[in-house]
């Protein structure tokens, strides 16, 4: 931002009393001397703080009192004396504000080493570079230039060819919180030049998942994979199999994804690292939410917690409230879910985690639908919605358009709340996301319930019911026969609404959601005395 700065002036001699006196002509003529060197520098230093290479202090001003580290540091990387420690030291910075974990779906799955360790290791390998072209890249990336500076790494990248990979890979670990597909290109130009670099199969892999490509985030893991074997690296060995476990995850195959989870934490655990088994312990905490084994997926859940606490790192222990947030307003416990989500939500918002902010901001949305606040739980979602349409990460966008129709729906605005989920559901059949698909067929079947075409209802219903059994769902199971139960009810068949109703009623409490136990029975009582 440009800023007014100080003009420079000649003082009027005749105004200064005793101007006549020598040494006082003489003060007064280094003043004039200081003051047409200070008018000379301004528009240079007004020019070199426009683009980004010259401190500013926090009221716009230039800066010079040394009160801001990194306006220090800056000065070090433009003139090519900043130390390692130092590089680090800002790097570690630039991180703990702007990147995050791997890309997740809505339920955070946080897998492998993290793009802010490449983009710390890139950034201190430009601020340090004898390159003075890929220090000012540097320097403009921390005064907020970032587009510049990506700009001027792709110049040198092309410029060459010898040192093309590493700056292309400086360039995507930059380019990765803020610019999804400048990060693409920038990894896929990496491994074409370099087709062993394993960290940029990673990276590649974590940002294809971003916006839903499953099938090239898969051949990008699995390129890792084969690295690894290639090398007998078991750590790139361990990050593999979490990452295609997540691949597994999403897709819905359960079993699967928990097989590569405890391959990577076998490999993790002989390693002792523990940043490793945290993520595994989480991967393998949301299957068994998922499966609806409640204690069993907290149980995980908090060993996952207690290592990153005990680690210090701040990004799993958001992930981890997140997710137990989920574990709470499943059992019906929503001030404990609304305590974790906001603990999460704001490590993420210091963070600058964009998005575990938009997961966090769903996650209090669902809170606010349950409790009847609808236009809260809409101001959520839409937050939400903004900030996943901005990474282009479509398994979130469907999961916001799915909550918004929810929310018409509600309303009685049917005909919006169809588009929402129809939006969602075209989503999540581009990812080949069961578990979205099952959760929009079935409340896709409430709106035809709702407008009392019963057929159509049944047939949305059924398909989820199905998706749901073939994963293991036993929630969205129990959902399901609860609502083709209200369809027999509609349609005069009690017996068979109870038998759906009993079927519901045995699968919530064996999962643990007294509430819902509560309501079928209800149904129950209310069907047995009619």
């Amino acid at each position: 931002m440009k800023s007014d700065s100080e003009t420079g002036f000649r003082p009027d001699l005749s105004a200064i009393p005793f101007a006549d006196e020598p040494i006082v002509i003489a003060i007064v003529a280094i003043i004039a001397v200081l003051a047409l060197i200070a008018t000379t520098l301004n528009p240079i230093i007004e020019f070199l703080q426009n683009v980004g290479l010259w401190p500013r202090d926090s009221n716009g001003n230039s800066g010079g009192n040394g009160g801001d580290f990194r306006a220090e540091l800056t000065a070090g990387v433009i003139a090519g004396t900043i130390s390692v420690e130092d590089a680090t030291k800002l790097a570690y910075a630039l991180a703990g504000e702007r990147y995050e974990n791997a890309p997740s779906p809505s339920a955070e799955l946080p897998t492998g080493p993290e793009p802010a360790e490449e983009f710390v290791r890139e950034f201190v390998s430009l601020a340090t570079s004898k390159n003075e072209r890929k220090r000012r890249a540097a320097a403009l990336d921390v005064r907020g230039k970032t587009e510049k500076a990506l700009e001027l790494l792709a110049e040198l990248a092309e410029e060459d060819a010898m040192q093309a990979a590493e700056t292309w890979k400086a360039r995507g670990a930059m380019a990765f919180q803020q610019f999804t597909a400048k990060a693409i290109e920038s990894y896929e130009r990496a491994v074409g030049s370099q087709p062993n670099d394993a960290e940029a199969h990673n990276q590649l892999g974590h940002l294809y998942r971003r916006v839903g490509d499953l099938a090239a985030a898969e051949a990008a893991y699995n390129r890792v994979l084969t690295l690894g074997n290639q090398s007998a690296d078991n750590l790139l060995l361990a990050v593999a199999y979490g990452n295609l476990g997540v691949i597994e995850q999403t897709r819905g195959d359960l079993d699967a994804a928990e097989t590569y989870h405890k391959q990577s934490l076998a490999l993790d655990e002989a390693l002792g690292r523990k940043e490793g088994m945290a993520s595994s312990y989480g991967n393998l905490g949301l299957i068994e939410q998922t499966r609806g084994d409640l204690d069993a997926a907290e149980t995980y859940l908090k060993k996952s917690l207690a290592l990153n606490e005990a680690l210090g790192r701040r990004e799993g222990m958001a992930i981890q409230y997140g997710n137990l947030g989920l574990i709470e307003r499943t059992r019906g416990n929503l001030d404990a879910a609304e305590a974790y989500h906001k603990q999460s939500l704001a490590l993420n918002e210091a963070l600058g985690r964009r998005e575990g902010m938009a997961i966090q901001y769903g996650n209090l949305g669902l809170i606010e639908q349950i409790r009847g606040d609808l236009d809260a739980a809409e101001a959520y979602h839409k937050q939400s919605l903004v900030l996943e349409e901005a990474l282009g990460r479509k398994e979130g966008m469907a999961s916001d358009y799915g909550n918004l129709g929810l929310i018409e729906q509600t309303r009685g605005n049917l005909d919006a709340a169809e588009a929402y989920l129809k939006k969602s559901l075209a989503l999540d059949e581009a990812l080949g996301r069961k578990e979205g698909m099952a959760n929009q067929y079935g409340n896709l079947g409430v709106i035809e319930r709702t407008r009392g075409d019963l057929d159509a209802a049944e047939a949305y219903l059924k398909k989820s019911l199905a998706l749901n059994e073939a994963l293991g769902r036993r929630e969205g199971t129990a959902n399901q026969y609860g609502n083709l139960g209200l369809i027999e009810q509609t349609r005069g068949d009690l017996d068979a609404a109870k038998a759906y109703w009993r079927q519901a009623r045995d699968l919530y409490a064996e999962i643990g959601i007294p509430h819902m136990v509560e309501k079928v029975s209800a149904w129950l009582d209310e069907a047995e005395e009619s």
